[in-house]
């Protein structure tokens, strides 16, 4: 499956839970964890050095052509990153374990709840870090480059990174959600890839058991995917607009919709008759 379908089919297949994100009212919770989505459904890929997550979307037209460009200074950090810094010595520790049995492969450790799960983990680590330290020296920097009243000044405005409220934005911790959209995305990465000749080892490497189908990038049931999830989303979006309570029927809806749709997908696929 080539990249912008994982693209398209993860954020349309988002969508249907976007009733439930929108009550949290918070519209930067929205964006971070629809780039994780973004990133994450392509992340899986990272084991392959010509996946789009290594080098952008590429190909298009006019403003499609633009944007897919602009992918180019994001996509590449974090294939990079996952794919030197995750991958490869994950890798190299389920090889030693295994003592030789498990050699690293495309559609391997990354395309498996282990591989996404402990991939997942890592990067909120590498996150977390990294956000720690540029929080540090920018605030060495705003200590050390001005008054003690311009400091407090620049510190009220950039609160949310050092002291925010219990009820804030922040206090949940912006790289947590981030890398929540990356393993959503990359979960529905391999729910996509399970639907494609290839298949998916959903439990390498503890298990062999593969979960594949017949769909093919240009295949013409491609469409009834699209529809399948088009409608999806839309029936939760008509249901999330107009039926308010009870809130526990707001929460649990969404997730029996997106089943039902993927149940739905992959018998169209052949994935549920082998």
């Amino acid at each position: 499956m080539r990249g912008e379908q994982h693209v398209f089919y993860s954020l349309l297949s988002a969508v249907i839970f976007l009733p439930l994100i929108a009550k949290t009212g918070d519209p930067l919770f929205l964006l971070l964890i629809s780039i994780g989505i973004f990133i994450g459904s392509l992340a899986p890929d990272a084991d392959a050095a010509d996946s789009a997550i290594m080098h952008g979307l590429s190909g298009g037209r006019g403003n499609i052509r633009t944007l897919r460009r602009h992918t180019v200074l994001v996509l590449p950090f974090f294939g990079y990153l996952i794919r030197y810094f995750i991958y490869f010595p994950v890798s190299l520790f389920v090889y030693i374990v295994t003592f030789g049995r498990v050699k690293p492969k495309h559609r391997g450790l990354l395309h498996s709840l282990f591989g996404i799960i402990t991939a997942s983990a890592l990067l909120l680590i590498y996150i977390t870090i990294i956000s720690g330290l540029f929080s540090n020296l920018l605030e060495l920097f705003i200590r050390g480059g001005f008054s003690d009243t311009n400091a407090g000044a620049i510190t009220g405005i950039t609160g949310g990174v050092y002291e925010t409220s219990p009820g804030d934005f922040f206090s949940s911790r912006p790289e947590a959600v981030f890398c929540t959209g990356i393993l959503a995305g990359a979960f529905l990465h391999l729910l996509e890839d399970s639907c494609t000749h290839s298949g998916v080892f959903w439990l390498f490497p503890f298990k062999n058991t593969k979960i594949s189908g017949t769909i093919i990038p240009k295949s013409k049931r491609n469409w009834l995917i699209v529809l399948v999830l088009g409608t999806a989303a839309s029936a939760s979006l008509f249901a999330g607009i107009n039926y308010q309570s009870p809130e526990l029927y707001l929460k649990i809806l969404p997730a029996l919709i997106f089943i039902l749709a993927w149940i739905v997908v992959l018998f169209i696929s052949g994935s549920l008759k082998r």
